[in-house]
């Protein structure tokens, strides 16, 4: 199983899992060392934040996270691929995003519902981000066989997550319910 799988396995079991959610929030370093997530020697913090009802956080990754590569190969056509050009391009557009995300991610195509407060947080390849939105009030800890459909990389219930790696970081997570 590759780093990025296993990223993605820890991300759809935080959004189900209170207890391993809390775990990831307390120790992110150990919790993804567990789930065999390779870390860069040069990672100095993980910070995971919990998004709350009505707020969207967008992590804005530093320069050294756009590489070129990404525009041309790794990124769909789109907003996604249109933001990353403009943050390697246009020192004006960062300064944007981070002042005004509502406005900046508007001039990409990406329109957040009203009343959706949106907060950006800065990452770095010594201190990545992960992203969790709040858990549905409904949701609860994973059954033995619900957990093995996700370690096998299923899905279970109705989660709509969407994992983002910047460059060869793959700490950057992101879900968007929106």
């Amino acid at each position: 199983m590759s780093s990025l799988e296993a990223l993605h396995q820890v991300h759809q079991r935080a959004l189900v899992d209170a207890t391993f959610r809390q775990r990831l929030v307390d120790e992110p370093g150990a919790v993804l060392r567990e789930a065999q997530v390779e870390l860069p020697d040069d990672v100095e913090e993980i910070i995971v934040i919990e998004e709350r009802d009505g707020e969207a956080v967008f992590p804005i990754p530093s320069q050294d996270k756009l590489p070129s590569a990404l525009e041309d190969a790794e990124l769909p056509d789109g907003a996604a691929r249109e933001m990353h050009r403009r943050l390697r391009h246009e020192p004006e557009f960062r300064a944007r995003l981070e002042a005004h995300p509502a406005e900046a991610l508007a001039e990409v195509g990406v329109v957040m519902p009203a009343g959706v407060m949106i907060r950006t947080v800065s990452t770095s390849s010594t201190r990545p981000v992960i992203v969790l939105p709040p858990m549905e009030p409904e949701k609860r800890e994973l059954t033995d066989d619900e957990f093995a459909a996700v370690a096998g990389g299923g899905i279970v219930a109705d989660i709509e997550s969407a994992l983002c790696a910047c460059g060869s970081q793959l700490f950057t997570c992101a879900t968007r319910r929106y």
